[in-house]
């Protein structure tokens, strides 16, 4: 599922890209290249965009240039779609854990084995 802010509309491709392109004329803004498929669908929050994939990272991209502000790498597979609070953002990975991470720090804040 896309994400909206302002007049962009943001979302991730299986072929490994992630495009804003402009909302009211479908012209693409930029794009960042994350190496691998991209099966999240992106979180928008105060000009930075959220995002995970199949690399196992979780990117904090600047919405409107595209630019990388910050990753944080997990240990398996991400399809799990960002979850934004107030200070943090969570995904869940293959490698079945929940990562609660911060959102200016760039550090995990914890994490959470799901399976017992």
């Amino acid at each position: 599922s896309p994400a909206v802010a302002g007049d962009q509309i943001f979302f991730g491709l299986r072929d490994v890209k992630i495009l804003s392109l402009d909302i009211n004329t479908g012209l693409i803004l930029w794009e960042f290249d994350t190496g691998t498929n991209i099966l999240s669908s992106p979180a928008v929050e105060d000009g930075v965009l959220y995002i995970a994939s199949g690399n196992g990272k979780l990117y904090a991209l600047d919405a409107l240039t595209g630019e990388e502000r910050w990753n944080y790498m997990t240990n398996g597979w991400i399809s799990s779609s960002p979850t934004i609070t107030e200070s943090t953002v969570a995904i869940t990975s293959f490698d079945t854990d929940l990562h609660v991470v911060d959102k200016k720090c760039k550090r995990v804040r914890y994490q959470v084995l799901m399976f017992f």
